[in-house]
């Protein structure tokens, strides 16, 4: 059974969302007028024909529309934290200088640093006790970004993780 059409409340008039649309400067609250403002056209296309011009769901589109509908123009402005990609960094810019340091130096058993070694420096220099994995990225943020020359690393990538 197909669905009814979706009902757009008039919050706004045609112009005003269009005037909305095309000022909009943040591109995912601008992808969100568009759709707005396709289903307010006199015409009003099907949600699954919006879906194909914006690249949207039909799920997303009446997300959309419902949440247009409960708060009106503020319902489409992005009012979301930015995604600040996961959780926090175990070493500060600080303790990773610290972490570079060592690295110029043999491992605490004398021989090269893993991931598991650096995983356990960074216990030893902050308390938490991080995954050897977790390890290993910090030996290949500082390979990124100050090269390798000079540290005592292993060369069994993965095997000393």
């Amino acid at each position: 059974m197909p669905r009814k059409p979706l009902e757009l409340l008039p919050h706004l008039t045609l112009t005003q969302i269009t005037k909305r649309y095309r000022n909009c400067k943040d591109p995912r609250a601008q992808l969100r007028w568009h759709v707005v403002w396709l289903l307010s056209q006199p015409n009003q296309p099907s949600t699954a024909e919006v879906a194909q011009w914006t690249g949207y769901s039909t799920v997303w589109i009446r997300q959309i529309i419902h949440r247009y509908n409960l708060e009106g123009a503020a319902g489409l402005d992005c009012t979301l934290e930015p995604n600040l990609g996961g959780k926090p960094l175990v070493l500060n810019l600080e303790q990773q200088d610290l972490l570079y340091l060592a690295l110029q130096k043999p491992a605490p058993d004398g021989k090269l640093w893993t991931g598991a070694k650096v995983a356990q420096w960074c216990l030893e220099q902050t308390g938490y006790q991080p995954h050897a994995a977790t390890g290993w990225s910090y030996i290949r943020r500082i390979l990124a970004t100050r090269g390798a020359q000079g540290l005592y690393l292993s060369k069994a990538r993965g095997k000393g993780i």
